[in-house]
């Protein structure tokens, strides 16, 4: 009986000691757990940001490609405004000079109409 006791003594000590250890680390292991969990969550929520910043670069890209040739549209009717600017002041101008001459015109044909009018008197006049 002896010989059998001992190692029984054994294989009890080694399971009080196996259960002591496992309920010493049944917390840490619960703790474990939890950790991969909110690691999981923590890691779900990084790949989702990283997903919102690139798609936030790639739009800030493309507003900045916009951007570029909205200013080159711009400075483009910049010029061209000014061409027409240019072209309106000349016309201004030339309607300008025009208006003159039509009243230069306009005395011209009222001397020229006074002087048809006088020309029968002055032709009896002068014969």
């Amino acid at each position: 009986s002896s010989k059998a006791c001992g190692p029984l003594f054994q294989w009890a000590e080694s399971q009080i000691r196996y259960s002591t250890v496992y309920n010493r680390i049944q917390p840490l292991r619960d703790e474990v757990v939890q950790l991969e969990h909110e690691a999981k969550g923590v890691k779900d929520k990084l790949e989702t940001v990283e997903a919102e910043v690139e798609s936030l670069e790639a739009s800030i890209s493309q507003y900045k490609t916009d951007y570029a040739v909205l200013i080159r549209d711009v400075e483009a009717l910049k010029g061209e405004m000014e061409a027409v600017m240019t072209k309106v002041e000349r016309a201004e101008s030339l309607l300008r000079s025009l208006g003159h001459e039509s009243d230069r015109w306009q005395k011209s044909s009222d001397s020229f109409e006074t002087i048809l009018k006088s020309l029968v008197g002055d032709g009896l006049l002068m014969a």
